[in-house]
């Protein structure tokens, strides 16, 4: 058979002449070009991409569909049109593109008065593309954040860590932790740096009907939406769960505020200090001290409500994996507080008696501290019975556990407070180098209290890499923590810094503008 009739009989015309019109594009264009090939893991990889740099001149595509103003995991592996297959070849799409100089970030958006501008020179420009390509278990979930300073921002930065592509929508005043000092330049204080890396900054003036137009939009497509305000203001925005289930039935929307909606607090403002004292976190503090309630030196309240946020989250994604179907969760700051400060704190009222004290003995003794050496701080647990049995001996007080006060650990926990004292008096006497030394010998809990600024110097911190140097676009060199949670198959990933306010409106209103054409 002669070789063109072998050819066409494996080739159907129209893929010959496909791939005839495809050599002559890539010959006129191409020249020195450098090719992007790009086959996405499912079909509809191309719907959840994030902007890569440098964009590629020409991107030779497979798989159906079509960007929406983003851009997926490529694989940077020239493949020759030769060795394409027939089928590739019928999946085949030619997009050219012109790079931009700084190509990873967007210009600002025109749109609306009250859009923040980002200069040009402001636009970030990352060295490795691999570092952009979500790798983490939520890789494809799209998350509207509409929460600002630590509560919600904590939640949506750990779902960005863990994958998913996070908007965060802020006011054209922008998160009011951007403001939070210290800081190099104005609205990018550093708390707001370490809360909100791996999202992309849309800003909206909701009092205007185009912006809640172009959000309810963005909610069409959106897996999870995240808010901090009231949940009276997004009813009144038309942005309430009934409003966004009515566009979208796999909508996860979760609420974190102060109170929950069912009680007669809802709609009181509430802040961590707040929530801190309200809950019982604070007279804790002073309690066994004989000391006034005092608030924990951290934005506790917030933290752990937006770890509590995340769990909820990640706990609908999974069952809407079997229902299909979203649905609308509530965390409010107080009863998540008070839940959580009783856990062990509940003590005698755990049996419904009038009378029974509460608290948890231990926690709240005045000599549960760092105990002070001759030189410094230790924290020290001797827990087992064998562990203060070593203590003791090791201290020169071996006939302290022959007191039955101490013998048996439901006799220690009775008199914890004064076995703490006996700790304190005893410890003074040593450096914490000669104890530390002597308590690894004797595998007996004990560190170095650490100051904060102790800790980059930790030497399991440094063996771990955990603090990560990274240069920011418009802030120099910053520091972070790096995901302390791992997975052997799908790793967290810093793969953006914080953004600037109003970074990404362009990109974010053209994929809305996209997803609604279609």
């Amino acid at each position: 058979m002669p070789l063109e009739s072998k050819f066409q009989s494996r080739l159907p015309m129209a893929t010959f002449l496909r791939v005839a019109i495809v050599c002559l594009l890539l010959t006129l264009l191409v020249g020195c070009a450098r090719f992007n090939y790009v086959l996405p893991d499912s079909p509809n990889a191309l719907s959840r991409l994030t902007p890569i740099s440098p964009p590629p001149k020409i991107a030779l595509v497979l798989g159906s569909g079509g960007p929406r103003g983003y851009a997926g995991e490529t694989r940077n592996c020239f493949k020759p049109i030769a060795a394409l297959s027939a089928i590739d070849v019928l999946r085949l799409k030619i997009t050219i593109t012109r790079p931009k100089r700084n190509n990873m970030s967007d210009t600002s958006s025109q749109r609306t008065a009250s859009t923040t501008e980002t200069s040009a020179s402001a636009q970030a420009q990352w060295p490795n593309e691999s570092r952009h390509r979500a790798t983490g278990p939520l890789a494809g979930v799209r998350v509207l954040d509409m929460t600002a300073v630590g509560m919600g921002p904590y939640c949506t930065q750990t779902l960005g860590d863990y994958g998913a592509d996070v908007i965060k929508v802020e006011s054209p005043e922008g998160d009011v932790f951007r403001h939070a000092t210290p800081s190099n330049n104005k609205g990018m204080g550093a708390p707001f740096l370490q809360l909100n890396r791996n999202k992309r900054s849309l800003v909206l003036n909701l009092k205007e009907a185009q912006a809640l137009s172009d959000l309810r939009q963005l909610a069409k497509s959106a897996d999870v939406l995240v808010y901090n305000v009231r949940p009276q203001s997004m009813r009144k925005l038309g942005l309430g769960f009934e409003d966004l289930q009515a566009i979208n039935q796999r909508l996860i929307y979760c609420g974190v505020y102060g109170f929950s909606e069912s009680g007669p607090y809802a709609g009181r403002p509430a802040f961590d200090d707040i929530i801190q004292a309200m809950s019982g976190l604070a007279d804790l503090q002073g309690r066994g001290r004989l000391e006034p309630p005092a608030y924990v030196t951290s934005i506790m309240a917030d933290k752990i409500t937006g770890l509590s946020a995340l769990s909820a989250i990640l706990a609908a994604l999974y069952e809407r994996e079997k229902s299909g179907l979203g649905q609308a969760i509530e965390v409010p700051m107080f009863e998540t507080m008070v839940a959580f400060n009783l856990l062990e704190h509940m003590g005698g009222a755990t049996f419904n008696q009038p009378g029974n004290n509460m608290a948890y003995a231990r926690a709240v003794s005045p000599h549960r501290k760092p105990y002070c050496t001759a030189d410094g701080y230790i924290g020290l647990l001797p827990y087992t019975s064998s562990q203060w049995q070593r203590f003791f001996e090791i201290a020169g007080r071996p006939e302290v556990m022959h007191d039955p006060k101490f013998a048996t650990p439901e006799e220690r926990a009775k008199h914890v407070g004064e076995l703490y004292e006996m700790l304190e008096s005893i410890v003074v006497k040593r450096s914490s180098a000669e104890w530390l030394a002597l308590f690894e010998a004797n595998d007996i809990p004990a560190a170095h209290a650490n100051r904060l600024e102790d800790l980059q110097q930790d030497p399991h911190l440094v063996a771990t890499e955990f603090f990560q140097t990274h240069d920011h676009p418009t802030e120099g060199q910053i520091v972070m923590a790096k995901p302390a949670t791992t997975f052997s198959r799908t790793p967290a990933s810093v793969r953006s810094l914080a953004p600037n306010l109003g970074e990404h409106n362009e990109t974010i209103l053209k994929m809305a503008d996209k997803s609604g054409d279609k």
